[in-house]
């Protein structure tokens, strides 16, 4: 279809919609010479003059089916019920009535002053259309759509692109066959986010689209609609604001892990950050959100910052554990401040910005071997409200 619109050039919308109709088995013969005498390579040819005007728009090929009912309504004379009749004998292709049909052509012709030569050679014409004959009132309603939709993507791509993938969400196919043709015209296709995301996707910026929430796993209508209910209060504010204001009915655990894992709450996460240590820092989340009353009463708000603590406990070889510790960190380089809890004074420690660390399920493995299994994980920063934390 590309090389025929190529060769043909086409300069209005007739031309479209006779493309349309010749592109199929059968008539994609007539191509050729329908190109050909458009460009005036070969000349225009009728099967009689009184048919230029109706046969003019396709340069002399008979194509539609309406076309049909007016070379027998003026030619032969039918009145437009007959002429329909033979319309659907040439679109259903019924032989035994389209050659029924031609001696009551043929007649009106002579009754019209046509040669029965011509009268023949024309009905000859009708009866090959039978086997191609296509609906212009079909092709026309094609022809726009397609024009329409050529200008979109010519003119406003990144719109047209989105709207193509929001329709397409769920096609997997179709999805990442609309991205890599976004991403080759250099449009970058930003991953769902709790903050900016809508249902589907939309566009953000010149030159980026935002994928939409409905495209994210284990996330139905219902908790994308929870989400945008509650955002209308305001952004979030962190994943601890996310989850005490979003309804945990239609928005549940595993749904807000599926936005975790497609990163729609990298915008509440230090980078960079591996799944398990993500999944700490949401559990760690929940358990603020739902147990904030319990914070304050014991004197202590927590600031909603992630943070890596390592627990241990004063004894004999605090000092070596200790430089095995720093040595662990500085193995680790992140942007995650580190606490250091010590059980038995308990008292915690934020060193400093340099000792910050990723987290990583290696991270925490290694430093399990010393400090002992579970005392190494993610959490959020405590403060007393009577003072800060010890500081290093």
């Amino acid at each position: 279809m590309r090389r025929v619109l190529r060769d043909l050039q086409p300069t209005g919308l007739e031309d479209l919609i006779a493309v349309i109709s010749l592109y199929r088995p059968g008539p994609m013969e007539n191509i050729p010479a329908f190109i050909a005498a458009k460009h005036g390579r070969t000349p225009i040819h009728y099967p009689h003059p009184d048919l230029a005007p109706i046969l003019s728009n396709t340069y002399g090929v008979i194509v539609y089916q309406e076309q049909i009912m007016q070379i027998a309504a003026n030619m032969a004379g039918f009145s437009l019920g007959q002429a329909d009749l033979l319309r659907r004998a040439v679109g259903k292709k019924k032989r035994e009535i389209l050659d029924a049909k031609r001696e009551q052509f043929v007649t009106g012709c002579l009754q019209n002053g046509y040669d029965e030569a011509t009268a023949q050679g024309v009905y000859d014409l009708i009866v090959r259309f039978a086997d191609y004959g296509f609906n212009r009132s079909h092709a026309a309603a094609y022809a726009v759509l397609a024009f329409r939709t050529a200008y979109l993507r010519a003119h406003h791509l990144p719109e047209f692109l989105a709207a193509l993938l929001s329709f397409a969400m769920g096609d997997e196919r179709k999805t990442t066959e609309y991205e890599r043709d976004a991403r080759q015209h250099g449009i970058e296709i930003r991953p769902p986010s709790i903050q900016y995301s809508h249902t589907g996707y939309q566009v953000e910026e010149p030159g980026a689209i935002r994928s939409g929430l409905l495209t994210v796993r284990n996330v139905g209508r219902g908790a994308v609609e929870a989400i945008l209910t509650a955002r209308e209060d305001g952004p979030f504010r962190s994943l601890v604001d996310f989850l005490r204001r979003i309804n945990p009915r239609t928005c549940n655990r595993k749904a807000v892990e599926g936005l975790l894992a497609a990163g729609a709450l990298a915008d509440f996460l230090p980078h960079p950050l591996s799944l398990q240590a993500a999944t700490q820092v949401l559990t760690e989340a929940y358990t603020q959100a739902q147990a904030d009353g319990l914070a304050s009463g014991l004197g202590l708000q927590m600031e909603e910052q992630p943070l890596f603590f390592v627990r241990y406990t004063q004894g004999t070889g605090q000092s070596q554990l200790l430089r095995r510790v720093q040595q662990t960190l500085g193995a680790h380089p992140g942007s995650v401040r580190v606490a250091l809890y010590e059980q038995s004074r308990r008292r915690l420690r934020l060193l400093p910005e340099r000792w910050s660390v990723t987290p990583s399920a290696e991270l925490i493995r290694v430093l399990e071997e010393f400090v002992g299994i579970g005392n190494a994980k993610l959490g959020s920063m405590p403060t007393s409200e009577k003072g800060t934390l010890n500081r290093e």
